[in-house]
């Protein structure tokens, strides 16, 4: 199809006709100039058979001249001369044509380089800043999201977008924009696989679903969004190993199907979204070993702490029991800690280094109250049930009776038991005639004393021993 870009006419020609559209077959030579790349001239259009366009004819235009503009043997359009005489054109006026559409023709491939250019440096300019804001961003994805988005819809000449994440079962909207507040809700709860049935074929691995029409989708979800004033639909697969991650989808507000080079254009920006997500997934990976790493170095150099003081403090336990009572506060990130130890039958506080430095005066009756095995107290618990216990709300808890925990503001408790020696007996054994090839014995009496004998064999004797 040809259509008329521009009409120079004299007063008396007649009315333009700027936007009509131009059929070869219905024109004037079906196998002339257009088909073979070659001048036309009809010295006389009412005699000429085949002449179709009647515009022409009622102005009362006689003889035309038609010159092409040919690119590498490609027609890209025509130059019409027309007059109300039967008077031939000269050789030299139509090699003057011929010379204006050669022009003509370099005109329009310079504009056409030009616009290559300039949509080029447009792309790599919204290319350069999506990147910059993935740089800016460090696994952080919403910024990254918003700026794919907009920049997606703005070169593209998109009214509306939307960037959704896929689970496996519904697309969830993460970015929108063009949207009314209601229906960017109804895009946030999610669309189901099976509602959206249109977009299957990225589910079987299409590279993009192309919608030229959504009133020509026999689907309820397409019906409702050409309502809301959609018509044009492209959406494109975010992949990472032929896993679908999620979609961005642009859509116009008119029945205008996006070129080849916008799908391309958008396609970049999907790839650009698939490598956010993946360095955001590297990158909390990686923290995540970090602060295991550091948490594993912090354990040691506590448990490290503890034996220190476990090894000065031969004689007084005091210490160490504070010590170990403000690193499990510490390490467990606990407004408190305490330690109760058994006295007969009952238990009392014996060091709580946090409280007794803040509540000196509540420190001072906790240390009087006496504990006894049941479940109104956390320590209680533990002598009951001997093991560990956790409870997550102790003032829902309907059996805690505490006086004064749940005032104080404390919520979530832990209790862990303090259990004698004699109970590892077992595993020291184990250890260490796997490790020496010795003997361990444990003597302990609660309440008054452990003795440990330790009997390692020379390393000759072991040597033997083993072989």
């Amino acid at each position: 199809m040809w259509r008329v870009r521009t009409v120079h006419r004299t007063p008396s020609y007649g009315p333009p006709c700027t936007s009509e559209e131009l059929s070869p077959i219905a024109t004037a030579s079906p196998g002339g100039w257009r088909s073979k790349a070659r001048s036309f001239i009809s010295k006389d259009i009412r005699a000429d058979p085949d002449y179709a366009q009647p515009e022409p004819v009622t102005a009362g235009v006689r003889t035309q001249l038609g010159v092409p503009l040919l690119r590498e043997g490609a027609v890209l359009g025509t130059i019409n001369l027309g007059q109300k005489r039967v008077e031939p054109y000269t050789e030299r006026q139509i090699q003057l044509v011929r010379t204006f559409a050669d022009q003509a023709v370099i005109a329009i491939e310079n504009a056409r380089l030009l616009t290559e250019l300039r949509e080029s440096l447009e792309q790599q300019t919204a290319t350069a800043e999506v990147l910059q804001v993935i740089n800016s961003s460090p696994g952080e994805l919403q910024p990254v999201f918003e700026a794919i988005l907009e920049k997606a819809r703005i070169h593209c000449g998109a009214t509306r977008g939307t960037l959704l994440l896929f689970d496996g079962e519904t697309f969830r909207a993460v970015a929108m924009q063009g949207f009314a507040q209601d229906r960017a809700e109804q895009l946030r709860r999610g669309i189901s696989v099976r509602q959206a049935t249109y977009w299957e074929p990225l589910l079987a691995g299409a590279p993009f679903v192309h919608i030229p029409d959504m009133r020509l989708i026999d689907n309820p979800v397409a019906r409702a969004a050409a309502d809301r004033g959609a018509r044009t639909y492209l959406l494109l697969p975010l992949r990472k190993d032929g896993a679908l991650l999620g979609v961005i989808s642009c859509g116009r507000d008119e029945v205008r199907p996006f070129s080849d080079k916008e799908i391309a254009f958008l396609g970049n920006f999907a790839a650009q979204a698939v490598i956010a997500m993946e360095n955001a997934r590297l990158l909390g990976e990686l923290q995540a070993r970090t602060r295991d790493l550091e948490e594993a170095l912090e354990y040691q150099t506590a448990t490290s702490d503890v034996l220190n003081v476990i090894s000065r403090s031969t004689a007084d336990v005091q210490p160490v029991l504070d010590t170990v009572a403000e690193t499990a506060a510490r390490l467990c990130n606990a407004d408190a800690a305490g330690v109760t130890m058994r006295e007969g039958e009952v238990f009392r506080y014996v060091s709580s280094p946090r409280t007794a430095a803040a509540e000196p005066e509540y420190w001072a009756k906790l240390r009087q109250r006496t504990i006894v095995p049941g479940r109104d107290s956390i320590s209680g618990r533990v002598a009951l049930e001997g093991r560990i216990v956790h409870v997550a709300d102790i003032s829902a808890d309907p059996d805690y009776a505490l006086p004064g925990v749940v005032e104080s503001g404390r919520r979530t408790v832990l209790g862990v038991p303090l259990r004698s020696l004699a109970q590892f007996r077992p595993i020291l054994r184990l250890r260490c005639t796997q490790q020496h090839g010795g003997t361990i014995t444990v003597d302990s009496r609660e309440g008054e004393f452990t003795e440990l004998t330790i009997r390692l064999p020379r390393n000759g004797q072991a040597a033997r021993n083993s072989a």
